[in-house]
């Protein structure tokens, strides 16, 4: 619940494929939530970006300019 988690990824320069978090989803949800942002985005908008999930909302995040590949 870190409100500098992005900075932490992003400006940081951690290595990683993505990231999708859901704060506020029940675990029974959280399957069935993964599996329907991966069927909705395509590969190349979730590579090194962060999805966070509030309620309805899915929030794609990606890294800088600079930082991409």
């Amino acid at each position: 619940m870190d409100k500098d988690f992005g900075a932490h990824i992003f400006l940081r320069g951690a290595n990683h494929a993505g990231l999708i978090r859901l704060p506020d989803v029940p675990v029974a949800q959280r399957l069935a939530l993964i599996e329907q942002i991966l069927a909705d985005h395509p590969t190349e908008q979730l590579e090194r970006a962060i999805v966070t999930v509030r309620g309805n909302r899915v929030r794609v995040s990606r890294p800088p300019r600079a930082d991409r590949p």
